[in-house]
């Protein structure tokens, strides 16, 4: 883990970046970008009764990053709408398209 934060670190180095952040900017600016995974298996179809990939075991995965089958397309939508819906998503897709930092 230690190896990784270091290459990260040396990433934003190299790119003077480091100026934008420090822990309270990391997480609260309202320029951060926050990524949230999830699984779309459009292919698979999920079982009626005893899905395997949502056996209990797998539970605090699946709340970290849900799995959506084939025919939950409307669900993912709903979920994406709703963690896209805030922020300044304009003004940061401007600032990476135009490299303004």
């Amino acid at each position: 883990m230690k190896e990784i934060q270091k290459k990260i670190l040396e990433f934003r180095d190299e790119r003077d970046w480091k100026k934008y952040h420090n822990e309270e900017s990391l997480y609260s600016d309202s320029t951060s970008i926050q990524l949230h995974s999830c699984a779309y298996l459009h292919n698979y179809i999920m079982a009626s009764i005893g899905e395997p990939l949502l056996d209990k075991h797998y539970s605090s995965y699946l709340q970290e990053s849900p799995v959506y089958f084939q025919f939950n397309d409307r669900d993912l939508a709903r979920n994406i709408r709703k963690l896209v819906s805030k922020g300044n998503g304009r003004e940061i897709d401007d600032t990476i398209e135009n490299e303004i930092y």
